[in-house]
């Protein structure tokens, strides 16, 4: 049954990109178009499933606005029939082996992100478990599962995905495995979006469209040719890894739909209100998704509009219009969607510092060191990204065109500006959290190096796209597939103190959990934490020793002091408080007072819910104290995020 909920899930989720080519397919429709609208589709169903949040909780605002886009679709597909006699057509381009190319290149990339995914429980999946089925029974403005007081200003959509996959599989997923689900997704995605790409592009076969997805999905830094295995990776991480946030895999699918619009209008295809539109949507989306690299990718975006102004429309003023939408499009998400730059959100101090190789985790280094290892750290993070726009360089220098030359200019400020963010400024004192700059060049560059590779009438640039892509891939793969990466990356479900896999559990079955089952604050015992606060949604005591900007990201806590902490911030004075425990015995005080004060019900098959009065609770916060107990949530390899 978990199998097919999957699978449900995952067609449901589908269903708007579906719909949307649909509605737009017609003979004359570029490929580009089609690859761009799988980011659009995501971008806008992301978006009006926010809106409706606004008044609905968002599990409902996700199946409301799925029912929206059938009906709306059929309402269109309707009209256009009745007062034109129009059809969808295919497209001229459209074939049985481009379907073939497509749907290789998705089923890899989306294998190649099974390949960890189904193993590992990483990057704050501790806090991100519990916050996704907390979310789904919140409205907008959503609050934190671990403290319901204050909003959340962060950059939530990645676990709206999570939602979104939950509730779309009936509530059978455990959020653990709707998180990698909607990871899984992003990466199919993506990898059907750059087959697409490839084709308009005039690439063919399977073995193009397939290497168009895992050049960006396997982008990164160089690591397999050192002369110092230290400094590989040393100021960021390769896409793969830093995927497993949440939000990164969406982020990537966005960048490609705004850098695919972008290399479709220096082509001239139309139409070019289209495109603009479309880039509009995805910079929306990506507003409260990724703001590091939206703002790059919108500086790269207006400078390459003031070489080629048809970037943005056929003639320069619409560019310009187009532009002040784009401003909109930024600044009105994070206002109404309370984002992580709006009002009220954590403030960050920005300062100025020597030129360095910031470090991911690891110690800053002078990029003027007389020893030249800042310098050669440098050299292996940015050798990719460099060797492709080098390749752009020599295009540019052989075509002499300005369409030529504003594709370079979008990735060389993209590239330039990044460097320099990464190498000169620190975030509020932490030099890890510069690795979010690099985000725009190495999403943007491999799309870029697509077109450059094709576009070049010379070797030379075609090897320096091959060189660098290709040594980045292999550094990433290298890494996926190092057994010692499990060991050291990869979270298991017993490090939650947790006897389930997240990823086989069936929340109706073990847990009880159903379709609009209301958020309430819940004590949970140690054990059966992340299998409940995974299914229901819930307000629950986290840690109070791993805190980002005042948010808790840790893992859920159990103990008298976790009982405190929802006694005196999450419960009214007057009301019961519930306490889940497993059926089987407990040590957990908490849980025995319960079973003592009263009868408790069964929720699943392994659960029961019990309650406790406040005078229940007055008297054990008054008696002498047990540890907390919280799960062993540390990762020296990862930082919050």
């Amino acid at each position: 049954m978990l199998a097919f909920s999957t699978d449900l899930a995952t067609f449901l989720y589908l269903l708007p990109v579906f719909l949307l080519w649909v509605c737009r397919a017609r003979r004359d429709m570029d490929a580009a178009e089609a690859a761009v609208l799988v980011a659009v589709a995501v971008a806008a169903d992301l978006l009006a499933t926010l809106l409706f949040s606004h008044i609905l909780p968002l599990q409902t605002a996700v199946i409301v606005v799925r029912v929206a886009w059938v009906v709306g679709a059929s309402a269109y597909l309707v009209v256009r029939w009745r007062r034109s006699k129009i059809v969808p057509e295919m497209p001229r381009w459209l074939d049985v082996w481009l379907v073939l190319e497509v749907v290789v290149a998705a089923y890899i990339a989306s294998k190649l992100s099974m390949d960890m995914s189904r193993e590992c429980h990483n990057a704050d999946r501790g806090w991100h478990i519990p916050l996704v089925p907390s979310l789904s029974g919140q409205t907008l403005p959503f609050r934190n599962v671990y403290d319901p007081r204050y909003p959340l200003a962060y950059h939530y959509t990645g676990d709206v995905l999570g939602v979104m996959m939950q509730t779309l599989s009936g509530m059978r997923l455990h959020s653990s495995l709707a998180l990698t689900l909607a990871r899984d997704t992003m990466y199919g995605l993506i990898g059907a979006s750059l087959a697409l790409t490839a084709r308009s592009l005039g690439y063919r076969g399977v073995t193009a469209a397939v290497l168009a997805g895992l050049a960006l999905l396997l982008a990164g830094p160089m690591t397999v040719v050192t002369h110092e295995p230290k400094l590989v990776s040393y100021s960021y991480v390769n896409f793969y890894r830093i995927s497993f946030r949440p939000h990164a895999s969406l982020s990537a699918l966005l960048v490609v739909g705004i850098v695919v619009s972008m290399l479709a209008r220096v082509r001239n295809a139309q139409p070019a209100r289209f495109f603009s539109l479309a880039i509009a949507i995805c910079v929306g989306a990506m507003a409260i998704t990724d703001e590091a690299a939206i703002a790059l990718v919108g500086l790269s975006l207006g400078c390459a509009w003031l070489i080629y102004p048809k970037v943005l429309g056929d003639k320069w003023w619409h560019g310009l219009i187009w532009l002040g939408a784009l401003l909109v499009a930024v600044t009105l998400p994070q206002m109404i969607f309370s984002g992580s730059l709006s009002a009220g959100a954590p403030k960050h101090d920005l300062e100025l510092v020597p030129p360095r190789a910031s470090g991911y985790l690891k110690t800053p280094l002078l990029l003027n060191a007389p020893d030249g290892r800042g310098m050669w750290a440098m050299i292996y993070d940015a050798f990719p990204q460099g060797a492709v726009c080098l390749a752009g360089a020599w295009v540019v220098i052989r075509q002499r065109t300005r369409a030529a030359l504003a594709v370079w200019v979008f990735g060389m400020v993209s590239l330039g500006a990044a460097w320099w963010l990464l190498t000169r400024v620190e975030i509020d004192k932490m030099p890890v959290e510069n690795h979010r700059f690099w985000m725009a060049p190495l999403l943007a560059l491999p799309v870029c190096g697509l077109y450059w590779f094709r576009e070049a009438k010379d070797v030379f640039p075609k090897f320096l796209v091959v060189a660098g892509l290709g040594m980045a891939a292999l550094s990433s793969a290298a890494w996926i597939y190092n057994p010692a990466t499990r060991n050291s990356f990869c979270t298991v479900p017993a490090r939650y103190k947790s006897p389930y896999d997240f990823y086989k559990v069936d929340c109706k079955k073990l847990t009880g959990a159903s379709l609009g089952d209301k958020i309430e604050p819940v004590y949970l015992e140690a054990q059966a934490a992340y299998l409940y606060a995974g299914c229901y949604p819930t307000f629950t005591a986290g840690p109070t020793h791993r805190v980002w900007k005042d948010t808790a990201i840790g893992a859920a806590s159990s103990g008298i002091k976790a009982l405190q902490d929802l006694h005196e911030n999450m419960v009214p004075a007057n009301a019961p408080l519930d306490v889940v425990c497993l059926k089987r015995k407990s040590s957990d005080p908490i849980c025995a007072a319960a079973r003592k004060s009263g009868p408790c019900e069964p929720a699943g098959r392994e659960l029961e819910r019990c309650s406790l009065s406040p005078a229940d609770r007055a008297a054990l916060l008054g008696e002498t104290g047990t540890e907390d107990s919280a799960p062993d949530e540390k990762n020296p390899d990862e930082p919050p995020g």
